[in-house]
């Protein structure tokens, strides 16, 4: 069994909070966006890229490739968004992605980003 909890703070530093996170147990799949802090529509940068892995994960790309989706999507929003208005910053986000095959025992993590991943069992960690 797979115990899991999502939750996301804004800190002391920021206005605003950029994450984005999602869980799809049904498909082993985990999903954490981190917009680019300070930069204009990071919030939505990160929702692109959540929304865009569990998209590929369900028309059945690999975890890589639905990241490497995920990165490409966002580059198009922030083309789209510099088209509308050119003096905006690009918007940014990382994406860190876990697929648990729990029939064969295995996990697969993609990180797209200055992101990492862990998983723990028990009460050990490994990276």
């Amino acid at each position: 069994m797979i115990s899991w909890f999502g939750a996301s703070d804004i800190g002391r530093q920021r206005q605003s909070n950029q994450d984005c996170f999602a869980a799809h147990p049904e498909l082993g799949l985990w999903i954490l966006a981190d917009g680019m802090g300070g930069h204009a529509a990071g919030a939505e940068a990160a929702g692109r890229a959540v929304a865009v892995v569990a998209a590929e994960i369900e028309a059945g790309q690999s975890l890589l490739t639905a990241v490497e989706c995920a990165h490409r999507a966002v580059i198009e929003l922030g083309d789209e968004l510099l088209q509308e208005d050119p003096t905006r910053r690009r918007p940014g986000s990382t994406v860190v992605a876990l697929r648990v095959y729990a029939a064969a025992e295995m996990l697969d993590s993609a990180v797209g980003g200055d992101c990492e991943s862990a998983a723990v069992a028990d009460a050990g960690a490994a990276a």
